[in-house]
């Protein structure tokens, strides 16, 4: 998993994986260097990521087959000291597939007026 820039291309790629106002929230921070865009090494994933801590957030996570690449994600996690990643999501059949075979503990709700409730996972990786 490798750093890339944010372009109009890859903003449109991440929509689905954002909510809302959050869209802007997320790319503000990235322009502001406290999140980045990753991709994948085989390409077919883009991770909206940051570290805080000992943890590594996903906070958006797009395109397909995150079982393949969730190596790759905790493998940039481990090299950057997290012990933890915490998903953030509104589709949690998608991370329960990907996640499949971890220990994937649900740590909080946040309820929202439109739409389904954020749900955030961590998992440990050290």
């Amino acid at each position: 998993m490798y750093k890339i820039q944010l372009t109009e291309s890859i903003k449109k790629q991440l929509k689905p994986a954002l909510w809302g106002n959050s869209s802007k929230a997320v790319f503000d921070e990235i322009a502001q260097g406290k999140t980045s865009v990753f991709v994948t090494a085989n390409k077919n994933m883009l991770v909206v990521g940051r570290i805080e801590g000992r943890e590594f957030v996903a906070v958006a996570v797009v395109g397909q087959d995150l079982r393949g690449n969730r190596q790759d994600i905790i493998n940039y996690a481990v090299a950057n000291g997290a012990m933890t990643i915490r998903f953030h999501t509104r589709n949690p059949e998608h991370l329960r597939k990907g996640l499949q075979g971890l220990q994937v503990i649900l740590t909080r709700t946040v309820p929202r007026a439109f739409g389904r409730d954020e749900l955030i996972y961590k998992i440990s990786v050290a």
